[in-house]
């Protein structure tokens, strides 16, 4: 077990150590966070952040490249979903014997996909004319 650097916990958002630790051979991270009970003793809490690598069965499975909390890119993650949802779907589609209920179940989870991707561009959109209103103040 060995303490890394000083960082903002990605689970909590509180600043803590990160550290790294081994069980059965695998590396893992965790964020220490140190503080004192009212009694002036420290304690500490931990914040299981991940393994220190990356998930391999869920990459194998999946192909999403899922990492632990500290390195890990969600748009990577999204992107990699989406396409893997894709070939699903072409694969369902190109069926001959396609069932009507399987089609109606792409239409849903298409429609869901859309509509999540679509509230994230309007998130970011307002955080961008947000961020440049602040600019134009100055």
């Amino acid at each position: 077990m060995r303490s890394l650097t000083k960082v903002i916990c990605p689970r909590c958002h509180k600043e803590g150590v990160l550290e790294e630790f081994r069980v059965y051979g695998r590396r893992y991270l965790r964020v220490v966070h140190y503080y004192y009970d009212e009694d002036g003793r420290r304690e500490k809490k931990r914040c299981y952040i991940g393994p220190a690598d990356d998930y391999d069965h869920v990459n194998r499975l999946h192909r999403l490249e899922v990492t632990n909390l500290k390195d890990v890119d969600p748009a990577i993650i999204i992107e990699n979903a989406v396409r893997n949802y894709i070939s699903m779907a072409e694969a369902v589609l190109m069926r001959k014997n396609t069932e009507r209920a399987d089609v109606s179940k792409i239409i849903e989870s298409t429609l869901r996909i859309y509509t999540t991707l679509e509230r994230c561009k309007r998130m970011l959109q307002e955080l961008v004319e947000e961020i440049r209103s602040e600019r134009r103040e100055r």
